[in-house]
């Protein structure tokens, strides 16, 4: 096998593997609904909170909750007019539901 060929094999061989551990790293999360219609997270359980503007509000909060290693779970309301709207959490403890409110609490099923 002439060494052309190996280095290319062996590049192949590279490309696949590092692929193969961003795919295992980069797999979705899934989330459950906790609680509709909640408060807003008491402050020592946010981890970060964001002001987000659109009609997907979800969607861009999951996607922080996604890019943040601690995060387990996210609440958000669908409010845009320069609001926090979207917070963060590394909590997984149960929460009340009896307090009401506009926000709306996911959790990763697996946390």
């Amino acid at each position: 096998m002439s060494t052309m060929l190996k280095m290319l094999t062996l590049t192949i061989i590279l490309m696949l593997t590092i692929a193969s551990i961003n795919a295992q790293n980069c797999s979705p999360r899934y989330y459950e609904t906790i609680r509709k219609e909640g408060p807003p997270l008491p402050p020592n359980e946010v981890i970060s909170s964001h002001s987000v503007e659109g009609v997907d509000i979800q969607i861009k909060c999951y996607h922080f909750c996604q890019k943040e290693p601690k995060c387990v779970g996210f609440n958000y309301r669908i409010t845009t007019f320069k609001v926090e709207n979207c917070q963060l959490t590394n909590v997984t403890k149960k929460r009340d539901t009896a307090t009401s409110g506009d926000w709306a609490l996911l959790r990763d099923i697996e946390a």
